[in-house]
């Protein structure tokens, strides 16, 4: 599996997170998501680093927190590549965007993660909104779609994301 199809369905199993989670919150619990993913950076940029180092894509991938034209994010840095994942909260033509590290002087680097695991990482992390940490549960949820978005078609996963359902169950 390349990079870019790793990379579409990582986006789309934190497509159908956001949906599925702002359904059941029905209004009645409040979350720091959107459907355009605004709040989901941090969740995405640690599961495609994840899932690039398990498959052997780039196991010095770097998850990076920092800011786009001034406002807070997360991205994934590999070889010399911004994959931004949740650019759609900024520009809803753009869903995703993956650029050389040089070509947009409005990603600012603040921090640099290699280590998902580290004491560092973690810390970071850990004041930000509930819904946005991306560890557990957070991860967990989003990480129940993946296996099954590897297995599908890209037109198959543009169906699940808009009908919200995999297979017979909705979630």
């Amino acid at each position: 599996m390349t990079a870019l199809q790793i990379a579409k369905k990582v986006r789309a199993a934190c497509e159908l997170h956001a949906k599925n989670a702002l359904e059941e919150a029905n209004g009645e619990i409040e979350l720091d998501i959107g459907e355009d993913l605004w709040g989901m950076c941090g969740i995405a940029s640690v599961l495609l680093a994840q899932c690039f180092k398990h498959y052997n894509i780039d196991k010095d991938c770097a998850v990076i927190y920092g800011s786009w034209n001034r406002w807070n994010h997360c991205w994934v840095e590999s070889k010399d590549k911004f994959w931004d994942l949740t650019f759609s909260q900024f520009n809803s033509k753009k869903p995703m965007r993956i650029i050389y590290s040089d070509e947009d002087d409005l990603y600012q680097v603040v921090h640099r993660f290699i280590d998902l695991k580290s004491h560092a990482f973690e810390t970071f992390f850990k004041e930000w909104p509930n819904s946005q940490i991306p560890f557990d549960p957070n991860l967990s949820s989003v990480k129940q779609y993946f296996p099954n978005m590897l297995k599908m078609s890209p037109e198959r996963v543009d169906r699940v994301i808009r009908s919200g359902t995999i297979g017979t169950h909705r979630r």
